[in-house]
């Protein structure tokens, strides 16, 4: 199954937030990253601020490859944690030896940008 996934980094183990549609669009995953990235690691001042504006000091952005906008990576948070929402493919539930439940998947091959980003200059990156 392809689908969105978001997980919290850096971390000892790869911390699943939730997963979304894959028909999602970025900008829609973006909203609800910024959303759960508020509730999860921001105070009550924050949370207000969001739902009376939409606005967060920590907005979800496009990854960047070889300085490119990569509209199917996203990350939203600043300092030692951050959110990254990405589309994956074959996202399944196994039970592992021990008898629990964990969700595997297959992360999607990255594109290479590097041609585009020399065509364009570095400024691409600003």
């Amino acid at each position: 199954m392809v689908a969105w996934i978001i997980t919290a980094v850096p971390g000892a183990r790869q911390e699943i937030i939730t997963i979304l549609n894959y028909r999602l669009s970025g900008s829609k995953v973006g909203k609800i990253m910024e959303q759960l990235y508020v509730d999860q690691g921001m105070g009550l001042r924050a949370r207000v601020e969001y739902a009376k504006n939409g606005n967060t000091r920590c907005p979800a952005r496009n990854s960047l490859i070889d300085g490119v906008p990569y509209s199917e990576e996203l990350v939203c948070g600043s300092g030692d944690r951050f959110f990254w929402a990405r589309k994956v493919n074959d996202l399944r539930e196994v039970t592992n030896q021990d008898g629990k439940e964990q969700l595997i998947w297959n992360e999607r091959k990255r594109p290479d940008f590097s041609d585009l980003r020399e065509l364009l200059g570095p400024s691409i990156s600003d």
